[in-house]
C-alpha cells in the first residue's frame, strides 16, 4: 500500500501523482509476466484516475464525455468509477474512524504528517483485523461533510490525451469489458 503525505492542500491528485515517487517507480518497464494480451495489445498492470489526469500507459482515465459515446466507452467509465469509487470509500472510512482528520488538524504543523502516517497504518492493521467502523460514525462524518464547505484550488490545468499507447491499451480494456458482465 501506498500513501503520500505531505503536499498543501491547494495541490490537485494530477499534480501531486506527477511528483510522486509511486509514478517514478512505475516509469520503470513493469515486468511482462504482470502483462496480459487483449486483442493483440499488450495490457500492463495500470492504475486508475479521474479525468483531471494525464492518460498513460501506465494511468488509465475515463474516456472524455461526449453525448453520443459508444457502448463500449460507457462500460469503460461506469467500471473505472466503479472502481475509483472504492479508494474514495476508505477515505471516508478512515475519516470516520479519525474523525479529527476530517475536521482538520489543530496540531503542530510538524507533527501532521506524522500523524496522518500513523492514522493509515492503525487504520489498515485494523482493517487487517477485521474491526469494523461504528455505523454512527459513518453517519456523523456525512452529517458533517454536508455542512462543511471546503474552497477548491484555483489552478485550472488541461491534460491532453494524444498517447496513441494508453489509447490502444485503454480501447483493449474497453472491449474486454463489453464480453464480460460485470458484476452488480
Amino acid at each position: 500500500m501506498y500513501i503520500n503525505v505531505g503536499t498543501p492542500g491547494r495541490c490537485n491528485d494530477s499534480h501531486i501523482f506527477e511528483k510522486s515517487a509511486l509514478k517514478q517507480h512505475h516509469q520503470n518497464p513493469i515486468p511482462t509476466h504482470l502483462s496480459t494480451q487483449i486483442n493483440g495489445v499488450n495490457v500492463p498492470v495500470v492504475m486508475l484516475g479521474d479525468s483531471a489526469f494525464r492518460f498513460s500507459d501506465i494511468l488509465m482515465k475515463p474516456y472524455p464525455y461526449r453525448e453520443n459515446a459508444s457502448f463500449s466507452e460507457k462500460n469503460f467509465n461506469y467500471a473505472l468509477s466503479k472502481c475509483r469509487r472504492v479508494v474514495e470509500n476508505a477515505f471516508g472510512h478512515l475519516k470516520a474512524r479519525f474523525r479529527r482528520i476530517g475536521k482538520g488538524l489543530d496540531n503542530r504543523i510538524d507533527n501532521v504528517n506524522l500523524i496522518i502516517k500513523c492514522a493509515c497504518v492503525l487504520h489498515n492493521f485494523l482493517n487487517e483485523k477485521n474491526d469494523c467502523i461504528n455505523n454512527r460514525w459513518m453517519q456523523q462524518l456525512r452529517e458533517q461533510e454536508e455542512t462543511v464547505v471546503r474552497p477548491q484550488p484555483e489552478f485550472n490545468c488541461t491534460l491532453t490525451d494524444n498517447n496513441l499507447t494508453a489509447e490502444n491499451i485503454r480501447s483493449a480494456i474497453a472491449m474486454f469489458l463489453v464480453r464480460q458482465p460485470l458484476p452488480a
